[in-house]
């Protein structure tokens, strides 16, 4: 009987759909799309399959995170330095999931 792997992330991941821009450092946008999930490590998020040969280098993420409490509801923005973990090209020919590891760990608030 095979063993389940161990799991090898840091941080929880959360189920979180929130908008993401991926953009080099000089702000040209590189693509947009929303999250599947996020944690403080880092995120997965997919886009539109356009021309994507330019995941290299030095990008920022921009994330806006949803916030609520009783009366209100706002999204918290964050702007992180990223690397490109994998692309996934499996969610369709329109779709493509992008893994993004954060430079350094973020504390995105997102435990509860």
């Amino acid at each position: 009987m095979a063993k389940t792997p161990a799991e090898r992330r840091k941080h929880k991941r959360h189920e979180v759909t929130c908008p993401a821009t991926l953009t080099q450092e000089d702000g040209r946008i590189i693509a947009a799309g929303k999250t599947a999930n996020i944690s403080d490590g880092g995120v997965f998020f997919f886009t539109s399959a356009g021309d994507l040969t330019t995941l290299d280098g030095r990008m920022i993420l921009k994330l806006a995170v949803p916030r609520k409490t009783a009366n209100t509801y706002m999204l918290e923005d964050f702007s992180l330095p990223v690397r490109v973990v994998r692309r996934q090209q499996t969610y369709g020919p329109k779709l493509i999931g992008i893994a993004l590891e954060f430079a350094t760990p973020a504390d995105l608030g997102l435990e509860v």
